[in-house]
């Protein structure tokens, strides 16, 4: 008889997903080049191959997601809303472009439109990067409440400051940042957090956001603290945003080329920090995401 080939069943693909079944909040940050965007990309490419339906909705703040993409060009599950223009061109997936006044205000269009879409548990929501949308709330302020220019106000107020520094003055109330504490840093921080949160806290998608670092200021009332969170650097933009994240990564590259990620902060308790993990050669998703957070 002649002899017959056994035949292979492939056991069928897992899509990719978090077992825990809740949504995972991550904030990515290091210098440029460090792969913070490449990280989220990672996702998104290991999420379509596994077949799985989640969507990516990426707001980015400095233009450079669409230029990222270039080298995944397979990739139909992401979705960008380009808010990086100062003067608020918000770019839109389907080409319905819109004016919107201010690169605030861009952004927060951006989050009214991803909200409508009503992403799912699979689904992902990406700033890219959240650091930008500090400076940008700072804008609009500028110019919805004292109706100035910003390079005007911040002239201004520079020239108050030596003025006063001449005649033997104290200084100004809006020496701390160039703001008052009552009358300008509660609302902003009032606005930001409103636009920021509603969509980090909005819907029961995943969410993972970009920023750069910075380093600790020595004279910060809270640089203890913040060095027992994130080490001598911290991610640019808010001081406290790393409270609106289960999960703080640091990506950083050797001089050798490796890209490590340090956990910084986790609001899961029972997971054990594993300090620096290599991720150069499998990347975020392969070498981070799977066999480190626990996805499947």
């Amino acid at each position: 008889m002649p002899s017959q080939r056994r035949r292979r069943h492939r056991r069928p693909s897992t899509p990719l997903h978090n077992p825990r079944g809740v949504q995972d909040r991550t904030l990515a940050f290091g210098v440029e080049g460090t792969g913070k965007s490449e990280a989220w990309i990672s996702i998104a490419v290991a999420a379509q191959r596994s077949g799985s339906e989640a969507q990516f909705y990426v707001v980015d703040t400095d233009g450079s997601a669409e230029v990222s993409l270039l080298a995944h060009p397979s990739l139909t599950n992401v979705h960008i809303y380009q808010a990086s223009d100062p003067a608020g061109m918000l770019i839109t997936p389907n080409g319905n472009d819109q004016e919107c006044g201010s690169w605030w205000e861009a952004y927060i269009q951006a989050a009214k439109l991803i909200r409508a879409i009503k992403p799912t548990r699979e689904d992902f929501i990406v700033i890219d990067r959240i650091d930008r949308l500090w400076g940008a709330v700072q804008s609009w302020w500028i110019d919805k409440a004292y109706e100035q220019d910003e390079d005007a106000y911040w002239a201004e107020l520079r020239a108050e400051q030596v003025k006063l520094k001449k005649d033997g003055g104290k200084g100004t109330d809006r020496d701390f940042g160039g703001f008052a504490g009552n009358r300008d840093w509660v609302q902003i921080n009032k606005v930001y957090n409103t636009g920021v949160l509603g969509l980090l806290a909005g819907p029961p998608s995943n969410k993972f956001a970009v920023a750069l670092e910075k380093d600790i200021h020595p004279q910060s009332k809270k640089a203890t603290q913040l060095r027992g969170l994130y080490g001598e650097t911290m991610p640019a933009g808010k001081a406290d945003q790393g409270a609106d994240f289960w999960l703080t990564v640091h990506l950083k590259k050797t001089p050798g080329g490796d890209y490590l990620v340090f956990v910084r902060r986790t609001k899961d308790r029972g997971f054990d920090n594993p300090g620096a993990v290599d991720i150069t050669e499998q990347g975020y998703c392969q070498g981070f995401l799977k066999p480190v957070w626990g996805w499947e």
